[in-house]
């Protein structure tokens, strides 16, 4: 599954990071139920996860916006398409019927 034993040990400790980010955010994050949810004093790890956005979306995200590039030149105007070539279709007949 890993490629190496570097990439083993650093996918272990970031499932422990995550994990720890779960169990800090417990007190802090409010209990937001989907419609079929009913309501939790006491939340479980999946409920602290599925609360946590907001918290993010506080905090933001140290990564730079993407840069624009523009738009796609796409296919250049008045030059025309070739139509892919077409090939007839093979049907396979039952062995039977080509030995008679």
């Amino acid at each position: 599954m890993f490629h190496s034993k570097e990439a083993g040990d650093l996918w272990t400790q970031l499932t422990a990071l995550a994990c720890w980010i779960v169990f800090l955010a417990r007190p802090l994050v409010e209990d937001r139920p989907l419609p079929w949810q009913k309501p939790q004093q006491h939340l479980t790890p999946q409920r602290v996860q599925q609360s946590i956005l907001p918290i993010f979306a506080q905090i933001g995200s140290p990564a730079r916006p993407p840069k624009k590039r523009g738009n796609a030149l796409g296919w250049p105007k008045g030059k025309r398409r070739t139509p892919k070539p077409r090939f007839p279709v093979v049907k396979k007949q039952p062995a039977a019927a080509n030995m008679a």
